[in-house]
């Protein structure tokens, strides 16, 4: 009889099989007599994956290049058309008043079409309404002229407004327009308005865009020019040095104004005249009205340039020179012998003509 411990024994191990060469194998191993030792082992195999192809993605790119390679030759086609037929063809005006074909290149502002042409229809509109009273209107050539060099001001005006941090201040033009209907006195506003829909076609914000707009954004980059020493300082030396001749240097005023103005390109005499102080600019007149004879003013900063004068003599006004005045006639104002030296400061038409000449400008459209 067994005992309870070998009873026990076979019961756990009821799963368990004995070899013939006593080695014990579980259900999860395979024995065999020849190599009891050792377990059948199935080695992992990876099998090739086949890609999967996404052919409806390459089917939209496809089309996609379809798409753009069509839109490139339409546009090619378009733009052959346009630059070789005149801008007077209405089928130009139709296609670029719809796209923004460029019609001006200035540098690497563009003007298009349409800026061109809402340019050329509020001058001919206004040449129209001249040559009614009398005036003669430009040919066409000369219009065209016109109408380039006005809009290559304009990008140019707006390209160094950009490159100075200048922003257009609305309260400005704003501002400019109230004076100038306040210039029209006795005219009201609807009538001013009135006249320039009839002179140029415009209404009041049109107005505003083309003319006030330009005004106000060429003071402001004319004002920054006058007080950039970048623009100033080379004319400002040469007024410097000619002071410098004059008093310590002892050189002639006269000779030494005539030939700074050569030199700056000014047609300007030295020599004044006899000037009533009552006439005197308020610029400048009260630095001369008080000065001695054979005196020189210092370096005058004036908005337009800077100068220097000299007086040489005073008479009183009812005085002729070498006369003696009438001691029984009223007193009247006295007059200056003046000489000036004069340099004007760099402006800002000049510096867009420096521009310009530096830059390319391409005319594309055909008259």
């Amino acid at each position: 009889m067994m005992n309870e411990q070998e009873e026990t024994m076979i019961e756990s191990g009821s799963d368990v099989t004995t070899a013939d060469n006593d080695h014990i194998c579980t259900d999860a191993d395979m024995c065999t007599t020849d190599q009891s030792d050792e377990h059948l082992i199935v080695p992992e195999t990876t099998l090739p994956v086949e890609p999967v192809v996404t052919k409806k993605k390459n089917r939209t790119h496809h089309i996609a290049l379809g798409i753009i390679g069509a839109a490139v030759l339409v546009t090619g086609a378009l733009s052959a058309f346009v630059y070789t037929h005149a801008s007077t063809d209405k089928t130009v005006q139709a296609l670029t008043m719809r796209l923004p074909f460029p019609a001006i290149m200035v540098g690497r502002s563009v003007i298009t079409y349409k800026e061109f042409y809402s340019e050329q229809d509020s001058l001919k509109k206004y040449f129209a309404s001249s040559a009614s009273a009398g005036s003669p209107a430009p040919t066409d050539e000369q219009l065209h002229t016109m109408i380039v060099q006005t809009l290559s001001n304009k990008a140019v005006v707006k390209t160094l407004a950009s490159n100075y941090g200048l922003s257009l201040d609305q309260n400005k033009v704003e501002a400019f327009y109230q004076n100038f209907l306040q210039s029209n006195a006795g005219q009201a506003p609807g009538d001013i308005e009135q006249k320039i829909k009839e002179t140029f076609g415009w209404t009041i914000p049109e107005f505003k865009q083309h003319v006030v707009e330009p005004i106000v954004l060429s003071t402001e980059v004319s004002d920054y020019i006058a007080a950039s020493d970048y623009f100033q300082k080379p004319l400002r030396d040469e007024i410097n040095a000619a002071h410098t001749r004059v008093t310590t240097g002892g050189e002639d005023f006269e000779k030494v104004g005539t030939e700074v103005h050569g030199r700056v390109k000014i047609d300007l005499k030295s020599d004044l005249g006899f000037v009533k102080k009552s006439d005197l600019p308020e610029a400048w007149g009260s630095k001369v009205a008080d000065l001695e004879s054979g005196k020189v003013t210092d370096v005058i900063d004036l908005p337009q340039g800077y100068a220097i004068f000299k007086v040489t003599d005073r008479i009183k006004s009812q005085e002729a020179k070498g006369k003696k005045a009438d001691p029984k006639a009223a007193p009247t104002d006295e007059q200056l012998h003046l000489y000036t030296i004069t340099v004007p400061k760099k402006t800002l038409d000049q510096v867009v003509a420096d521009y310009l000449a530096n830059v390319s400008v391409k005319t594309l459209i055909k008259i």
